[in-house]
């Protein structure tokens, strides 16, 4: 349904304490001491009186006020505006070809913002879904617009782009970010405006209508389905094809937002799987953070690592070892896998096998020329961070 938060103007309660229409007060019939006669004030009290609180709002109205003033700022493509949404000691996170990569305080954001709209003046974004707990708001969004404006050094393509993220965020009681963090793709970005021949997703299109909220409920249910999200990462961890494809549904489809196709059904399920044994053989698994969602949703932050010992399709084995970051957005029915929706960053990856000349921290960013030979570098990684409209929030 459609949110629209109203702020409440409490004119009663000011009329009241300005006197309003209320009867006078009696005369007294007694004469009042004399002030000589009076004893003296005692102030102390007033000196020592703790100050009163500001109201801390529940915190799912503060995440649905935060997720309705972003949008309207973000497409309004006011980046300080959007700033002023974070508080002032906030940290924002992104990957990049390092990995998770940090940011403190206002200041960046700003900056990380009004350099997107200068590149894509005409981006949008619209949000599918947020899943919200006492902890932690999940945005699923989509961003639109055109390659229209130069970018650390890159000139304008004048091509569309189209690209899911995801992020999360922790707001404080005075309902400000105090933790952002973003999973997307910067790779499809870069392939979508010709910086990188690899294939990718075609330009997604904005979802229609108001963002779902998903509520968590705290009840047993959501438990089990945590157990079952760590039985599944198990299974991958272990290679064990039959209890993996038992846990996924007959018609189950994996949306790898990193990847330009869909897996879909059991045939997609054990394509993944043999395509993990044949590459991957060593890698381990792990979710630091797992969150439910109601009786059907899950969500995962995912590490993998290991060694790149096979071909990873026309990739030839490159020996390297690899420590990659994602999100899974895991939907369930009786016990099944039927939807999951990973987001994770090509560019690390690639970057740490080394297949692309990932900037290092402290490096200047490249040529043109140089990121067409590479088909690489520092400019997808740009692409990557120019795609950070990956704070969009909920749209109402």
């Amino acid at each position: 349904m459609r949110i629209r938060l109203t702020a409440l103007v409490a004119a009663s309660a000011l009329y009241a304490a300005c006197g309003g229409s209320q009867p006078p007060a009696e005369t007294p019939t007694d004469t009042p001491p004399a002030a000589a006669d009076m004893p003296p004030a005692d102030s102390s009290a007033a000196d020592t009186a703790p100050a009163p609180k500001a109201e801390v709002k529940p915190l799912l109205d503060r995440q649905k006020a935060f997720a309705d003033s972003e949008e309207k700022a973000f497409n309004a493509h006011d980046a300080k505006a959007i700033a002023a949404l974070y508080a002032e000691d906030a940290v924002s996170v992104h990957l990049g070809p390092n990995g998770l990569e940090e940011q403190k305080g206002r200041a960046p954001v700003e900056k990380m913002f009004a350099e997107v709209f200068a590149a894509y003046p005409d981006m949008k974004t619209a949000t599918r879904r947020v899943l919200a707990n006492k902890d932690v708001s999940i945005a699923q969004w989509v961003a639109t617009g055109t390659h229209k404006g130069e970018y650390m050094g890159m000139k304008a393509t004048n091509k569309p782009v189209g690209f899911h993220g995801a992020t999360l965020f922790w707001i404080n009681d005075a309902g400000l970010v105090k933790r952002a963090m973003t999973y997307m793709d910067g790779a499809t970005i870069a392939g979508q405006i010709g910086m990188m021949k690899a294939p990718v997703r075609k330009p997604a299109q904005l979802p229609d209508g108001a963002a779902t909220w998903v509520l968590a409920s705290g009840d047993a249910a959501e438990g089990t389905n945590v157990d079952l999200v760590k039985a599944f990462y198990a299974s991958m961890e272990a290679k064990d094809e039959k209890k993996f494809l038992e846990m996924v549904g007959k018609d189950g489809v994996h949306v790898d937002y990193t990847m330009p196709e869909d897996s879909k059904g059991q045939a997609g399920a054990k394509k993944e799987m043999a395509m993990i044994k044949k590459s991957f053989p060593d890698m381990k698994m792990s979710a630091p953070k797992i969150w439910a969602f109601g009786p059907n949703f899950v969500v995962a932050e995912v590490e993998f690592s290991g060694t790149h010992t096979g071909p990873l399709g026309p990739i030839k084995a490159t020996n390297k070892k690899f420590h990659g970051h994602g999100l899974d957005v895991i939907e369930l029915k009786d016990g099944k896998f039927v939807r999951g929706e990973s987001y994770g960053s090509m560019i690390e990856l690639m970057s740490q096998l080394g297949l692309m000349e990932g900037p290092k921290p402290g490096d200047k960013p490249a040529t043109p020329a140089k990121a067409e030979k590479t088909a690489a570098a520092a400019k997808p990684a740009a692409a990557e961070k120019s795609a950070a409209p990956a704070k969009p929030a909920a749209k109402k």
